[in-house]
């Protein structure tokens, strides 16, 4: 059975790396719709566990029914240590009415379908992406792609690269990539996600190898870390990197930020638009910020369009509006627009060097400003 979905797995991506570009614009987002219906018409219900824990507010339970991609993720900003999980109940999917009705919880999370989302109340509710793009405009000279990095970035991160004298090859060579596969990529992605489960295959990154190519940064004649690209018609999509053997030092000097450079600057030389830094969770911390700061821009990242996180807060607690608090994050409003959403501890006395502040922490292309709201407003909601 393993063989069979690593075998589906593969068509899936070969599919989508080798379409003609109208299948690419046209059919493509549907099968990724039908991923998502045939998965919930196998298993026609979706199970409700109740998740029990503390943050820096207090205690805090947590209702959750969902795909489970980003299970992991929601806990570990919602709680300070991995929380205890109970299971509730099991709920049909044509029942959906019975996923928001959690009266025991602080917070009830459903990560589903689109479709299923839109048939889930809105009162006390709002609706996030799944996933953000983030995309940067390449086209023009370098100096204008520069100058559409934000000042952090070119005052920094530049700077850096230039200081430690890093450099790039763009390599085709299988051996190239097994090395970077095995001594940059899985170290480092251990090394920030030590609980993931499953980390692109070997024959993942062949696969995307295939289609695109692998930028070695180099320092001193040495290479110290990598990233993998592949070409999509007009523009670069990042789909890994990492540094050799996620070493600390090497983050700190610029290895890593080296290949965002390298990528940028081979786009921008060959003539394509725009690079692709690949999908965000939808609330704005660190690898958000870090994306940010390239001068991407920010919409509905197309490979999970399809998904959607609804959030309905029960009760106005400590633990509730820490989280809040804590945790601004990017909502779809009613007109499908994307937003920032910020609780402050009281909206009414927000003043003009707080929206400022927010303005240079939040604000980028794609996102159509703020909504500002208190525990009490989207309780009341």
């Amino acid at each position: 059975m393993r063989k069979l979905f690593e075998l589906i797995r593969w068509i899936w991506i070969e599919v989508q790396l080798s379409s003609p570009l109208p299948v690419q614009k046209r059919i493509i987002p549907y099968l990724h719709k039908a991923k998502d219906t045939v998965r919930l018409l196998l298993k026609p219900y979706l199970t409700v566990y109740q998740w029990r824990g503390r943050n820096e507010g207090g205690p805090l339970t947590v209702s959750y029914a969902g795909l489970g991609y980003a299970a992991s993720f929601l806990k570990s900003i919602l709680f300070m240590e991995e929380p205890t999980v109970t299971e509730v109940k099991k709920v049909p999917i044509w029942q959906p009415g019975g996923l928001a009705n959690s009266p025991g919880s602080d917070i009830v999370v459903i990560e589903a379908t689109k479709r299923l989302v839109r048939k889930l109340p809105g009162k006390n509710a709002i609706t996030l992406p799944f996933h953000v793009g983030l995309v940067l405009d390449v086209r023009g000279s370098w100096e204008e792609v520069k100058c559409r990095l934000r000042r952090d970035a070119r005052r920094n991160d530049l700077r850096t690269v230039k200081k430690y004298g890093y450099d790039y090859d763009v390599s085709h060579n299988d051996q190239d990539l097994d090395m970077f596969y095995h001594t940059i990529y899985l170290p480092t992605l251990k090394a920030r996600y030590p609980k993931l489960a499953s980390p692109m295959s070997v024959q993942e990154a062949h696969q995307y190898f295939r289609h695109g190519q692998l930028f070695l940064i180099k320092r001193d004649g040495q290479y110290v870390s990598g990233a993998l690209c592949t070409v999509h018609h007009d523009g670069v999509i990042r789909r890994s990197l990492g540094v050799m053997n996620a070493e600390e030092r090497l983050i700190r000097e610029g290895a890593q930020v080296a290949t965002h450079y390298a990528s940028i600057h081979w786009a921008n030389r060959q003539g394509y638009k725009w690079v692709d830094f690949g999908g965000c969770w939808p609330y704005i911390e660190g690898v958000f910020l870090y994306k940010r700061k390239w001068g991407s821009a920010a919409s509905v990242w197309p490979e999970s369009e399809n998904r959607q996180i609804w959030i309905k807060i029960q009760r106005d607690t400590s633990a509730v509006s820490q989280f809040l608090k804590d945790n601004p994050c990017v909502v779809v409003d009613n007109e499908g627009k994307l937003r920032v959403l910020v609780v402050p501890d009281d909206p009414d006395s927000v003043t003009s060097e707080t929206e400022t502040r927010w303005h240079k922490q939040y604000a980028m292309p794609g996102l159509s400003g703020f909504l500002v709201r208190s525990v009490k407003d989207l309780v009341d909601n």
